[in-house]
């Protein structure tokens, strides 16, 4: 195995599609000018950089987690724990598999060189092996620390690494099954934005469950466990790893395991890996073919000539029905530009980065103050006795956090266009309605999760139906007045001629944007603070008046702002 790597021909190929790996480390990377001036130095930086010392400080994050928990009085969090991190490596990592094995372009290259399938196969492994290790390292400190806690010594650090290699050789394993199975059946290249899309959004709740998780494991958590006096409950993995003997039996029957799996695969590599690329990449292809015959008509699944309908064929209506004419170009023309809109969003990294994740810090923050409530009656109450001040403080958060991030869908609405921009520019129809489209749009998509998170706590803490009005009203006024200045942004830095979506993500400084947002999460914990001081003295009454004045500021502001720029541009 080992010999493989002394190949230049592997390396070459592996050092290539570590670029493929993760088009966000390597877009990023390819910015930086040290490696515009050197571009073979790219590579050397994304291994060591954006994997190996990213994995480093992964490992020492979860070490310090883990240290803090009694594995040893509760043996089965180490089972729960290492099953949930194998499971989230494989959704997280699928989007790896499928950019380096089959959206890569270099195959066409490969296949016309006196060079094995089965080598550019193992390059191709060894590259998703890499980005794999970031997902699956904290196994190590987990199954490291539970070793030592029962006694196994210094060998217990041993045991560790080998589990998290074994753990992370069986999530590539399990990939490589599951890519197969799919290119076989022609699932992939039929359904594979959907594929990818369902597989993110489950990893991104699946995140959002372990946080939680472990938010729920704390010290203190598990010290009342631990004191318990009912006997201490193992599970399989745990029962297993408690002694010398049984990590032995364990690390020897994963290794026959995988070592069998991979044989199996590698054996069956030769001849057909490159067809099934072609398979793939052949039903895109076709797909291709037939949208560049609309010679750009096309965007998405939805013509853009269909905007033009309803505000074309006016010239031989009569003066009587210039009104109504106008009206009903007007509504066919919101129709045209939202389903229009909605073929724009149907890309993996738009649904999870520019929708999903931005409304996960609020879900993490949400949950348990549901969670404590509902073990302490008296949290529920002060909730409902300051019920107006708690539904604006809640809409205001709402609004905020899913809508700071620089990847918010209003940040790049405009931009996903393309070359579209200019030619719906062109169009006889108003710029201010289109501007608006966009605004309501992207607002309209980017609400939906956190305003059914509002309602559910709504509903579960008690809220009256005028509070929860009153903080729905907030939160639409904020989220729009948010919402309308990233618009603005997008119009004037549109980009059209961008490859991948994340090009549109870096347009501001990473820094500057990491800074401001974290000082606006610091002011939101800083008035939640004050605002639970406020309601545990009994003054949350008129807080509420005071959180929608801060708001119609915010919100005039906007619009003093998003007007002039539309004026500015004869919008």
């Amino acid at each position: 195995m080992f010999k493989v790597f002394k190949n230049p021909m592997f390396k070459q190929i592996f050092y290539f599609n570590l670029l493929y790996a993760n088009p966000t480390i390597t877009s990023n990377a390819m910015k930086k000018k040290k490696y515009g001036e050197s571009p073979e130095n790219v590579f050397r930086g994304l291994l060591i950089k954006s994997y190996i010392l990213s994995s480093v400080f992964i490992l020492l994050i979860y070490t310090g987690v883990f240290l803090a928990l009694p594995l040893d009085k509760v043996p089965y969090f180490m089972d729960y724990t290492i099953v949930l991190f194998f499971l989230l490596s494989v959704l997280q990592t699928f989007t790896y598999f499928f950019n380096v094995f089959y959206s890569s372009k270099d195959l066409e290259g490969y296949m016309c060189l006196p060079i094995e399938e089965g080598l550019v196969y193992r390059a191709k492994m060894m590259v998703v092996s890499i980005a794999t290790i970031q997902m699956a390292i904290p196994i190590w400190p987990i199954a490291s620390i539970y070793g030592y806690n029962m006694g196994l010594g210094a060998m217990s650090i041993v045991y560790g690494f080998m589990d998290f290699v074994l753990v992370g050789c069986l999530v590539v394993l399990v990939n490589m099954v599951l890519m197969e199975g799919l290119a076989k059946t022609s699932i992939l290249s039929r359904f594979k934005n959907g594929i990818i899309t369902a597989i993110n959004i489950v990893a991104a709740i699946s995140n959002v469950g372990l946080i939680l998780y472990f938010q729920n494991a704390s010290r203190s958590h598990m010290n009342v466990l631990a004191q318990k006096s009912s006997p201490i409950r193992y599970g399989p993995i745990s029962s297993i790893c408690k002694t010398n003997m049984g990590n032995l039996v364990l690390i020897v029957a994963m290794a026959l395991v995988i070592g069998i799996v991979y044989w199996l695969i590698i054996r069956r590599v030769d001849g057909r890996f490159y067809d099934y690329i072609r398979k793939i990449q052949g039903g895109n292809h076709t797909r291709k073919v037939k949208q560049e015959k609309n010679k750009g008509q096309e965007v998405g699944q939805y013509k853009i000539d269909s905007i033009v309908e309803p505000v074309m064929g006016m010239e031989s209506r009569s003066l009587d029905d210039i009104g109504i004419q106008r009206k009903s170009r007007k509504s066919g023309l919101g129709k045209s530009l939202f389903k229009y809109n909605i073929s724009l969003i149907n890309d993996p990294t738009v649904i999870t980065q520019s929708i999903i994740m931005g409304a996960i810090f609020p879900i993490i923050m949400l949950a348990p103050t549901l969670i404590n409530s509902r073990e302490s009656a008296e949290m529920l109450e002060m909730i409902r006795t300051n019920k107006g001040m708690v539904s604006a403080a809640m809409a205001i958060i709402l609004a905020i956090m899913p809508n700071i991030y620089a990847t918010s869908l209003p940040s790049i609405i405009a931009s996903l266009d393309r070359e579209n921009f200019n030619y719906i520019k062109s169009l006889p129809i108003s710029r201010r309605d289109y501007f608006m489209s966009k605004l309501y749009f992207a607002t309209g998509i980017n609400s939906i999760i956190p305003v059914v998170l509002m309602l559910v706590f709504f509903v579960y803490a008690g809220i009256g139906i005028l509070d929860t009005v009153f903080a729905l009203v907030l939160y639409g006024v904020l989220t729009l007045s948010i919402a309308s200045l990233w618009l603005k942004f997008d119009f004037e830095h549109i980009v059209t001629d961008w490859q991948n979506v994340t090009d549109l993500y870096g347009r501001l400084n990473k820094a500057v944007m990491f800074v401001f947002t974290l000082f606006l999460f610091l002011i939101c914990f800083f008035i939640v603070a004050v605002l639970f001081f406020v309601a545990s003295m009994g003054f949350g009454s008129g807080v509420s008046y005071l959180l929608a004045g801060l708001v119609f500021i915010i919100a005039i502001v906007s619009l003093f702002v998003t007007s002039k720029f539309l004026r500015k541009n004869n919008y």
